[in-house]
C-alpha cells in the first residue's frame, strides 16, 4: 500500500535543526545510508517546504553528491519533487515543479496518483501542515545523540494529539536510534470519554 512518510533527524531535545537551519549535527554511517537507499527505493515523490528545498537542490546535484554515494545521488535526482513555497521563481533541480499551497484534495489526488511511496524529508512546515491535515501514515525518526539546547522543533504546530504505533526500533553503531511509526486509528469521541472515565475512576482510588 502506498504511503505517505515523513523521515527526520532529531536531537535528544527534539530538535531537528538549528534555528538557523543547520544540520551539521546529524549523525550518519553506512547502516543509516543503507535504510535510506531502500526507503528511496520505493519513493516516486518527495514534497518539501522552501528551505529544506535549497539545501538539497544546492546538493545532490553537484559531482561532490555523486562522488559521496552514487546510488542516493541518482535516486534523490530522478525522484519527482513538489517544493510548496511563495517567494521562490525559478527552479533548476531537475524533476521539480513549484506549487503555491498545500491543499488536502491536491495531496489525496497526489497519494491515488503516485506508484508509489511519498516521502517528506526535513520540510517542518509541509510535515506540520500534512499531519494536521491526517494525511501522514509513517514516521520514521532518527534520534541522534546529541543535545542541541536551542533550535526548531517539528511538531510545534501541530494541532491536538495523534495517536501512534511504534512498528520498529533499530540502534545503529554510532548511537542513532531510529523509530518507525504507524498511525493509529482515530478513537471516537465516545471511546475517548471512556478511557477518561477509566483513567479517573483507576487514579481516584
Amino acid at each position: 500500500m502506498k504511503k505517505i512518510i515523513v523521515c527526520n533527524w532529531l536531537s535528544l531535545d527534539g530538535f531537528f535543526s538549528g534555528h538557523n537551519g543547520e544540520t551539521d549535527w546529524f549523525y550518519w554511517n553506512d547502516e543509516i545510508e543503507h535504510h535510506q537507499l531502500t526507503i528511496l527505493q520505493g519513493v516516486k515523490l518527495m514534497l518539501f517546504g522552501r528551505t529544506t528545498y535549497d539545501i538539497m537542490a544546492n546538493y545532490w546535484p553537484t559531482n561532490a553528491a555523486a562522488h559521496e554515494n552514487k546510488q542516493i545521488t541518482k535516486l534523490m535526482n530522478n525522484i519527482h519533487k513538489i517544493v510548496f513555497t511563495s517567494s521562490l521563481k525559478a527552479i533548476s533541480w531537475k524533476n521539480s515543479i513549484v506549487k503555491r499551497e498545500l491543499k488536502q484534495e491536491d495531496i489525496h489526488r497526489l497519494k491515488q496518483e503516485t506508484h508509489g511511496d511519498i516521502l517528506i524529508l526535513g520540510s517542518g512546515s509541509i510535515a506540520s501542515q500534512l499531519l494536521n491535515l491526517d494525511l501522514v501514515d509513517e514516521l520514521h525518526l532518527f534520534i541522534n545523540p546529541i543535545i542541541l539546547g536551542s533550535g526548531q522543533t517539528m511538531f510545534q504546530h501541530v494541532h491536538g494529539r495523534i495517536t501512534w504505533e511504534q512498528a520498529k526500533s533499530e540502534s545503529f553503531s554510532n548511537g542513532v536510534t531510529l523509530n518507525v511509526y504507524e498511525k493509529q486509528p482515530a478513537i471516537s469521541n465516545e471511546h475517548h470519554q471512556l478511557l477518561s472515565k477509566i483513567n479517573l475512576s483507576y487514579y481516584g482510588n
